[in-house]
């Protein structure tokens, strides 16, 4: 019976003694790449860090942070990307088991964390960075490139350029680390916090080991973190998130009876003009009255989108407004006055010149696919630069101040056409596009259709780049939202998205060379029309430019 008991305490003590080696059989090793300005990763960092790491034991995450360390860490996850999505767009957030168990993107890391999560059995190898994997005890920590970062459950490991690998391996992964560190030579330091997107970390305890250093967090402060992360998750399930917060509904009546007060007022007034009693509006009357109703509605678009709630857009559903937004913004980008003159003016050029509606369309559709052309590779441009260098919030704020300056400027023409600053294709501008069209008079009218396609196609080239000014800020702003939106993926997603807003922005235009051709006759755009469709134009940048400003979770950007 003796013999039998000391066996067993042998056998209970022995294990508990090599617990960590062990359970380093068993670790599930991730990559994690996000960045500390990232919207998108402001929303996964906590899932990540702060409850997927504690409720799950065997979990080992390596960061790689792309803001604060992007020189760094930007070929490492390169490698990453290549590896392992190597037919999907980069992107950050970005969370990678192995081949199959891999996320990219606000939805799908949140998922892939929601899981590991759950899943305490859960194991893999490290990932590395050319698609293989290691085992995490055979992993040599001074192998690893770029800056990185090692979470274990309430700790984080900063190793140094020529670490002892297998001695902190053990430190990080031990039962209880402050027992471990008894057998260790290391030095106690100051603890600090450590960044995550838009928030931080706080540790109590930090010490050196070489020029490696590891912080830790004490049992209870882990423990009541996990039970608030529980705790504020389960109260967003159960309550219910009001759409519209903090507003007084005094704001909003005050508007409505300005909105009442206002269509009284025009129904009296059209009674009185019509009994003789009072003159019908000038032009300019008529102007100030747009700005005046459109001002009221302003002033109430910002209170309502400073308000609406992020948590109610997102329950509404993340995809579902980009298919009305591209709509909206590619028509009225295609009702540009730049593209109207610049393409009225040409197509009385070739009535002029030709009575053949053949020469008419392969002149008009010729200049129409050059402008898709163009427009495409500018918006797939601005794409590109807000997917690699993050949708951060000073390039918010930024785009948002060029889509209200802008906005300003078109809806200041309403009253003040070309007078001051101005968005609107100047005299030089149109003076060489007069030259360069001309050239092609003799062209359309005897030319071969080879020679007029060319000539066509690079006519539409010089006036698409003298357009862009006119024109940027739609484009500019359309690709920041679509490059803020975790829509899929694959690349060829966002492409479609730019494919089909230039595919909607190029239908007033391939309309009007329609009527011309059927029709043969040149309208030109009157000055009114210009200024009404400025003023159009503007009023739509200077409501893209507030949402952006006050509330971009509107269009799904932050969310």
């Amino acid at each position: 019976m003796k013999r039998f008991l000391t066996l067993f305490l042998f056998a209970v003590f022995g294990l508990a003694g090599n617990y960590d080696i062990l359970a380093g059989e068993e670790w599930l090793s991730g990559v994690y790449i996000t960045g500390v300005n990232c919207p998108n990763c402001a929303k996964t960092d906590p899932i990540v860090f702060k409850k997927t790491l504690n409720l799950n034991p065997r979990l080992i995450i390596f960061e790689y942070e792309m803001h604060d360390h992007g020189d760094e860490n930007r070929p490492v996850a390169i490698e990453y990307f290549q590896a392992y999505f190597p037919k999907e767009a980069p992107g950050i957030p970005c969370l990678i088991f192995d081949k199959e168990d891999k996320g990219v993107g606000r939805i799908n890391v949140t998922d892939l964390a929601e899981m590991v999560a759950d899943d305490k059995d859960m194991v893999s190898p490290f990932p590395a960075s050319d698609g293989s994997s290691i085992n995490f005890d055979d992993l040599d920590l001074n192998d690893l490139t770029g800056h990185i970062q090692i979470w274990h459950r309430n700790r984080i490991l900063f190793p140094g350029k020529e670490c002892d690998s297998d001695l902190l391996k053990d430190v990080l992964t031990s039962r209880d680390i402050e027992v471990k560190l008894r057998s260790v030579e290391h030095e106690k330091t100051e603890p600090f916090d450590v960044r995550i997107s838009r928030d931080h970390i706080s540790f109590d305890n930090a010490v050196k080991i070489g020029d490696s250093v590891i912080l830790w967090r004490g049992t209870s402060s882990q423990k009541n973190m996990v039970e608030k992360m529980d705790k504020v998750r389960d109260e967003d399930k159960a309550a219910a998130v009001p759409v519209i917060a903090g507003t007084p509904p005094s704001i909003y009546a005050i508007l409505l009876l300005l909105v009442i007060f206002f269509l009284f007022y025009m129904i009296d007034r059209r009674n009185m003009i019509k009994a003789g009693t009072l003159p019908p509006m000038t032009e300019t009357q008529k102007n100030i009255m747009v700005v005046g109703l459109a001002f009221v509605f302003l002033a109430g678009f910002f209170i309502l989108a400073s308000s609406i709630s992020p948590s109610a857009i997102e329950d509404m559903g993340y995809h579902l407004p980009l298919p009305i937004f591209t709509l909206m913004v590619a028509l009225v980008d295609g009702f540009n006055p730049c593209n109207m003159f610049v393409l009225t003016f040409l197509m009385a050029l070739i009535v002029s010149a030709s009575h053949s509606r053949l020469r008419i369309y392969i002149v008009g559709y010729s200049f129409v696919l050059v402008v898709y052309i163009i427009y495409f590779l500018f918006m797939s441009a601005w794409l590109n630069i807000f997917k690699y260098i993050g949708f951060i919030d000073p390039l918010r704020i930024t785009i948002a101040v060029i889509a209200l300056i802008a906005g300003l400027i078109n809806c200041k023409e309403l009253l003040f056409f070309k007078k001051g600053l101005s968005l609107t294709t100047g005299e030089k501008g149109r003076s060489f596009l007069d030259k360069k069209t001309r050239k092609i008079k003799g062209v359309i009218k005897n030319g071969s259709i080879p020679v007029l396609i060319v000539s066509s196609i690079t006519l539409g080239f010089f006036a698409s780049l003298i357009e862009l000014p006119c024109t940027a800020g739609f484009p500019i702003v359309y690709t920041t939202v679509l490059s803020g939106l975790e829509i899929s993926e694959s690349s060829f997603t966002h492409y479609f998205w730019i494919a089909l807003y230039n595919l909607f922005y190029i239908i007033p235009l391939a309309v009007i060379i329609f009527v011309f051709g059927y029709t043969f006759r040149g309208k030109a755009i009157s000055e009114a029309a210009v200024r009404r469709i400025k003023f159009i134009g503007g009023f739509i940048m200077i409501i893209l430019g507030i949402i952006l400003l006050v509330n971009p979770a509107m269009i799904g950007i932050g969310m």
